[in-house]
């Protein structure tokens, strides 16, 4: 099903009418006080996000005085997600990771959640809770990402993200 998904949205990315600006040209954004320089390819690399809605002929956002779109988030979280969009890789930090995550959620960037979630599902954590009232002690295995990025360590594997 998931696969059947991915095949119908890259149809419909290629269906789409996406008005974008050349792929060549400089966009500037100033994340929290932190200018960025990148090329419209790169913000568009997920062409539903809210980076490539900046790379629109008609974006939904003025540019400052000095010609950059102003973004109220974490700079040095997004010097990672530039990252990601330029070259596919990840940071080993699990809890850079996590942040990296709600980034993506904010930004709308579904192939940088995905590639998060492909790398914690491969961490399997084992994990021992006790039911109130019962005394029972009930043991499984938990896949959730949160969970994961609480151990506070390097999740095994993380590194670059490979296709």
């Amino acid at each position: 099903m998931h696969k059947k998904n991915e095949e119908d949205r890259t149809q419909f990315e290629g269906d789409s009418m996406l008005d974008f600006v050349d792929a060549e040209t400089t966009i500037m954004l100033n994340v929290g006080g932190q200018v960025f320089s990148t090329t419209a390819g790169v913000l568009t690399k997920d062409k539903f996000s809210i980076l490539a809605s900046l790379c629109s002929q008609s974006p939904p956002l003025e540019r400052d005085a000095d010609g950059c779109f102003f973004v109220e988030r974490d700079w040095w979280v997004f010097r990672y997600i530039l990252q990601f969009l330029r070259n596919d890789t990840l940071p080993r930090d699990a809890g850079l990771l996590e942040e990296m995550y709600t980034e993506a959620s904010f930004y709308r960037l579904n192939s940088l959640r995905r590639a998060i979630e492909i790398r914690a599902s491969s961490v399997t954590i084992k994990s021992t809770t006790r039911v109130e009232g019962t005394g029972m002690v009930g043991g499984g295995v938990r896949q959730s990402w949160p969970q994961a990025g609480r151990l506070g360590g390097e999740l095994p594997g993380v590194g670059q993200f490979a296709r």
